[in-house]
């Protein structure tokens, strides 16, 4: 048994976390002086061993074998509270993108009368492929390799009428990128869903790929890490339509309009 393990479990724990402030601090300053995208790249690995459990148990890992259900069926519906927002009519090709969609996309693939299009993107989408082949996993929709930031090079502008994102770009090396290249890759008249916890790098001391922080502010959503900020509703305001932007189920949903 190691020294650690003889002390007192609330002295561990206390020296947990006075280590994760410290590493918080040193990530906070490398982040400060543009060593962001080094430290993201640090922090991958964390998020691979997670979804390792997540594929291998088929969900159990973290409670969601209902979610995996979903994420692998291909007839999965679109899900109502976002085919309301789409003004797609009977016959429209409804082309969505899932951005850090992870190794299954949580969208829904069909839509009655319509055609559900979803390009899912990930930056670790070809480690994502290699473990759901161990697993004999075969996803409805592949996920294919691409950060956030740089959807408008994938892509082009204006090509999406949904663009979305679930609890990933807090883990991005770039949330404001991230977050402005989803708006331009929307059509006008199409969708930005943003799903996050609220302030998840705060809360976890920025470990992991943990980096940015989504706040509500006197219902205005705010992209923010250190001394960088993006208001949404106020730097797009008269550009975007907010549909959206409160605390539901202690997560922020915030969904915008393209005008």
């Amino acid at each position: 048994m190691s020294l650690k393990h003889c002390l007192p479990k609330s002295f561990r724990a206390g020296l947990h976390r006075s280590r994760a402030k410290s590493l918080a601090v040193v990530k906070k300053i490398g982040h400060r002086v543009g060593l962001g995208k080094f430290i993201w790249q640090a922090g991958l690995p964390s998020e691979v061993v997670f979804w390792e459990d997540y594929l291998a148990s088929r969900g159990q890992s973290c409670g969601a074998t209902e979610e995996f259900k979903f994420r692998t069926a291909p007839d999965s519906e679109l899900q109502p509270w976002l085919r309301e927002w789409l003004n797609s009519p009977v016959n429209a090709e409804v082309r969505v993108l899932d951005v850090g969609a992870g190794p299954l996309t949580w969208v829904g693939k069909k839509w009655t009368g319509r055609q559900v299009l979803i390009d899912a993107i990930d930056p670790l989408a070809e480690a994502y492929a290699g473990v759901m082949r161990r697993h004999g996993i075969r996803p409805p929709v592949p996920t294919k390799l691409g950060d956030g930031e740089e959807a408008v090079k994938l892509f082009g502008a204006n090509k999406f009428d949904l663009t979305f994102a679930r609890n990933c770009l807090d883990h991005s090396y770039d949330a404001i990128k991230a977050v402005t290249s989803m708006i331009e890759v929307t059509k006008p008249g199409g969708v930005i869903f943003l799903w996050h916890n609220q302030d998840e790098a705060e809360r976890l001391c920025y470990q992991g790929l943990h980096q940015w922080n989504f706040r509500l502010q006197q219902g205005e959503l705010v992209v923010w890490k250190g001394d960088k900020q993006l208001n949404i509703n106020r730097e797009y305001a008269g550009k975007l339509e907010v549909l959206r932007s409160e605390l539901r189920d202690d997560m922020i949903q915030a969904a915008y309009r393209k005008l």
